[in-house]
């Protein structure tokens, strides 16, 4: 036999705990009513069946054990329910009726959870705080019918947080779960938390695999690649290495490097052109014409830069102080978030090259959309003090709803 006695109870109690009166907040004499309806119970209607007859048995025990109130269409007393109207004070016990945790006392482990790990998450763990303090849901990230799940999503969120050696992904879940692949189910929704609230922000926005590299996690080993400089002649479509092994470089400082530039994409990377004549940049496209008094290194970092490749850029200062750092990336959000985030991660002065306005302007037509996400990422970083001189730019690409991948600039 269908219970209706438990439906329409639950029906009450999910009303009772989207109104304030469930944290005893509001002070006036609200009514939490369930209006049966053909949707819900569409055999309540069909006149063909007797199931009214079971509707009515099981909602007039809950009605004689003081848990609602019936209420029954003018003129049809005892025949037709018009709503169901639960009895406020008698609300725990219907809580034990139906077998139902409340959702305050859910909200209530939530919290203890996620204070758990204040330490590691304290941005998201005030977050959460403010949130139910507030009545508010905090579903997109942890969900309170599932307590289990949440505190492995804390769990592997503080995990990814304080790893400081690298490893691969399946290291790192046998280190949390003793299994090569469980944590593989819930890194989304850690490395989620991590991006929107921990780490000042600079991680929002970015990837899954890219906040995992962050804290030198790898689902495969991580490449830096380099052309020029020491190996220019050797090989000159460039070496790849390791970050791990890049560290290791011993620099020689008696050569003299003038320019250090970084590139986004590895295609364009690949296309791209060093010189020792400034006559011949124009016939080799994107490139720099060097100059016979220095050097250029031009560096693949894998769009994104961890600690490790930040690190490396700093080595690489450390052997050619007076080199000059450039960035050369997309004319997108992403391309200048990566540049934001090599500059203030490595403290050095990195210029940027043709990710201005002029450039922009001349391949615009190549360009793609910018989605909604874009949008309002433009205008959050247009609100930026690093992105001051980009202002126009950023304008200009909101007003032409375009952005450019940096393998359309010739």
């Amino acid at each position: 036999m269908k219970r209706y006695d438990d439906y329409v109870l639950g029906k009450l109690l999910d009303k009772y705990e989207r109104s304030s009166l469930s944290r005893g907040e509001n002070k006036r004499n609200i009514a939490i009513a369930y209006k049966l309806n053909a949707k819900d119970i569409p055999e309540y209607f069909d006149e063909s069946r007797m199931e009214y007859e079971n509707v009515h048995s099981q909602l007039l025990e809950l009605e004689n054990a003081g848990l609602i109130t019936l209420v029954w269409k003018k003129r049809h007393e005892g025949q037709i329910l018009e709503k169901c109207v639960l009895v406020q004070e008698n609300a725990e016990e219907a809580y034990r009726r139906i077998h139902r945790t409340r959702k305050s006392d859910k909200e209530a482990e939530i919290l203890k959870i996620v204070e758990g790990y204040g330490e590691q998450l304290p941005a998201f763990a005030e977050w959460i705080r403010q949130r139910l303090s507030r009545g508010y849901s905090v579903k997109q990230y942890l969900d309170i019918e599932h307590i289990d799940h949440a505190e492995r999503i804390c769990y592997l969120a503080s995990r990814i947080m304080q790893n400081r050696s690298a490893q691969f992904l399946r290291q790192f879940s046998i280190s949390c779960f003793n299994d090569s692949k469980i944590a593989e189910r819930d890194l989304s929704a850690a490395a989620r938390i991590i991006a929107d609230f921990e780490c000042d922000g600079r991680l929002r926005g970015l990837s899954l695999q890219e906040v995992l590299e962050e804290f030198l996690i790898y689902r495969n080993p991580s490449w830096i690649m380099i052309k020029g400089g020491p190996w220019a002649e050797m090989f000159p479509g460039g070496i790849g290495i390791t970050e791990e092994d890049a560290l290791r470089i011993e620099w020689d400082t008696h050569r003299e490097i003038s320019r250090v530039l970084t590139i986004e994409n590895l295609t364009t990377f690949h296309q791209f052109r060093i010189d020792r004549s400034v006559a011949n940049q124009e016939a080799c496209g994107s490139g720099f014409g060097e100059e016979e008094s220095g050097e250029t290194l031009v560096i693949y970092l894998g769009g994104y830069a961890n600690g490790i490749k930040r690190e490396f850029l700093r080595h690489i200062h450390e052997a050619y102080p007076t080199a000059e750092f450039m960035h050369y990336g997309d004319i997108d959000c992403g391309g200048f978030r990566i540049w934001k985030t090599l500059s203030e991660g490595t403290g050095l002065e990195i210029e940027l090259y043709r990710m201005d306005l002029e450039t922009y302007r001349q391949y615009r037509e190549s360009g793609r959309e910018l989605t909604e996400h874009d949008r309002v990422l433009l205008q959050e970083m247009m609100e930026d003090p690093f992105y001051c001189d980009q202002k126009e730019l950023f304008r200009e690409m909101l007003e032409a709803g375009l952005k450019l991948e940096q393998e359309v600039i010739g």
